[in-house]
């Protein structure tokens, strides 16, 4: 299992999280902090985060 951590304020780490698996063909699934469902996409050029709320 493969574990992402994304924190969308830490450029750096975002750039390396591009380089690294820009071509992914799928998306990865995990929870946020949460407990959310959430999909991350990432491309060579950015990163696309899609959440699953659950609001109450």
């Amino acid at each position: 299992m493969n574990i992402i951590h994304f924190n969308p304020a830490d450029l750096q780490s975002m750039r390396q999280l591009m380089k690294q698996h820009g071509d992914s063909e799928f998306p990865y699934w995990g929870k946020n902090e949460n407990g959310e469902p959430v999909s991350i996409s990432i491309f060579p050029d950015r990163i696309a985060v899609v959440t699953e709320q659950s609001n109450g």
